[in-house]
């Protein structure tokens, strides 16, 4: 059995402020990521960062899976127009690897 899909808008969607996310995880089939915004307060010499959870996403691993692929676009025009640089991580040695 096939099945027909198509987008229909919906306006009243709130759009959702986040900064940063804290957990992305994967429990009983369901990916689930946590984004917050840092909420600052004190003196301005000692200025503390809180970060408040904004939304608890829920997703399928398919899409996840499609939110990756957009996501990676996305990065690479910003990385090419010098919004964004990317950190290269230094290579690991593996697991019960001894370093000399």
């Amino acid at each position: 059995m096939s099945m027909k899909i198509v987008f229909s808008d919906k306006a009243d969607v709130p759009q959702i402020f986040a900064d940063g996310c804290t957990r992305v995880s994967f429990h009983e089939g369901i990916v689930q990521i946590e984004l917050v915004s840092t909420w600052v307060s004190g003196e301005p010499n000692e200025l503390v960062g809180t970060q408040i959870p904004q939304v608890h996403l829920a997703i399928t691993p398919t899409a996840a899976m499609a939110l990756l692929g957009q996501l990676s676009g996305l990065v690479d025009m910003l990385e090419r127009h010098g919004v964004v640089k990317r950190v290269q991580n230094e290579p690991q040695a593996p697991s019960g690897a001894s370093s000399h």
